[in-house]
């Protein structure tokens, strides 16, 4: 049941296609590798600052391109219908279709000249695992090799956070790209979310352990006025109120802005919601550093309880979570071998994740996904799982 990332055949295949419909050379075909992100401690805090242990998957993102003399995109897709066609210097706004992302990408860079034909292979778009950002990424990598700009890591991170909050209204922050750029095979990564300040560590015998990521099947686009941008609304409510019982000068922080002290102590006396979605971003923050040290000396116990408590946040505090995903979340942490689950991304649809025992995860799948299907069977049939070690970030393969 396990899909294998497969990243050079993938490639390999994406080559031929794009040369295929080009006319190119395979050999000339280049293609750049963004991987999808899993965040198991972290959740909703990256919006106020707050810090996130996140990794890099093997399984990734492909983009496969060819420089054309015009200063013209083209995109095609192995994920979604029809051609998308603009010219550089002429966007202006979002258009409404899954080209956006690149268009994106060219306002961040204010980039020009120099186009591109591509071909796209992600087949897990809106499934929680950050394609998104994976794609955004992507995008500006090849921009960026066009116009013979070199990008570092945080101004690749901070690129892709003015596609989605600048160009497409999304009031997130920059978890995603951070996970994509930054991960490291082997490593588990703290990001500092305000500053981009980031540690890599390696867990004592990491082998034992696998990251397992399953979908639910449900998949819905996060859009400017979803839930997500409520509650980011909400948080940032909470935070004038904090700031302005302590005498802050910022009228407009956000919570990792204030003292932690201020927090667990005005917090509380908020009105609701306010007062819980404070308590998940205190309680959040707190379980990152915790984790991330239990990380460090391979104490694998506790980084799952970590997980777990995360997840109930998340439910009951942060007040997020479908129906569908709370049930595939309990189906996944009831299984053997499995340290904590808890959603990826915002809980609305996509995926559940867990650190699972790496023996058991393939049965893990199974037998979670059998339990998923008994209640949701329609969206079960579109469901997938891999599992996966932490891997290297984004760039050209």
């Amino acid at each position: 049941m396990l899909a294998d990332a497969d990243v050079e055949g993938r490639a390999a295949r994406l080559r031929e296609a794009l040369a295929a419909r080009t006319g190119a050379p395979a050999s000339e075909v280049r293609v750049v590798r963004a991987p999808y992100r899993i965040c198991p401690l972290g959740a909703h805090v990256d919006h106020q600052y707050g810090a996130v242990c996140a990794l890099a998957a093997e399984h990734a993102l492909l983009l496969a391109w060819l420089p054309v003399a015009e200063d013209t995109v083209t995109l095609a897709s192995r994920d979604f219908e029809g051609t998308v066609r603009f010219a550089l210097n002429a966007v202006i706004a979002p258009a409404g279709d899954w080209g956006d992302y690149a268009r994106g990408a060219v306002r961040a860079l204010e980039h020009g000249s120099g186009g591109f034909v591509g071909l796209v292979d992600g087949a897990w778009a809106e499934a929680g695992l950050s394609s998104s950002a994976a794609v955004g990424i992507a995008y500006l990598l090849v921009l960026a090799a066009r116009s013979g700009t070199r990008l570092d890591g945080e101004e690749l991170v901070r690129a892709q956070g003015r596609i989605e909050q600048a160009f497409l209204g999304l009031a997130n922050g920059l978890l995603d790209p951070a996970a994509v750029v930054f991960g490291a095979r082997d490593s588990l990564v703290r990001i500092d979310t305000r500053t981009l300040r980031h540690e890599r560590a390696q867990a004592p015998d990491a082998s034992a352990v696998r990251f397992l990521a399953i979908s639910s099947g449900e998949r819905a686009p996060l859009v400017a006025g979803s839930a997500f941008n409520d509650r980011v609304a909400e948080c940032r409510a909470a935070a004038r109120e904090l700031a302005v019982r302590v005498a802050h000068p910022d009228p407009e922080p956000r919570l990792g802005d204030l003292p932690r002290g201020a927090l667990a102590t005005h917090g509380p006396e908020l009105p609701e919601p306010l007062a819980r979605r404070t308590r998940h971003f205190l309680t959040e923050t707190a379980r990152v550093d915790a984790g991330f040290a239990a990380w460090q000396v391979g104490d694998f116990a506790a980084f799952g309880a970590a997980i777990r408590a995360s997840a109930d946040s998340s439910i009951h505090a942060y007040e997020t979570g479908s129906p569908r995903m709370i049930d595939l979340l309990r189906a996944l942490d009831a299984q053997p071998g499995v340290y904590g689950a808890r959603f990826s991304g915002a809980g609305f649809r996509g995926c559940c994740v867990a650190l699972v025992d790496a023996d058991a995860a393939e049965d893990i799948a199974i037998e979670t996904h059998a339990r998923y299907a008994r209640l949701h069977p329609e969206f079960a049939a579109q469901s997938f799982a891999f599992a996966t070690r932490p891997a290297a970030g984004a760039g050209p393969l």
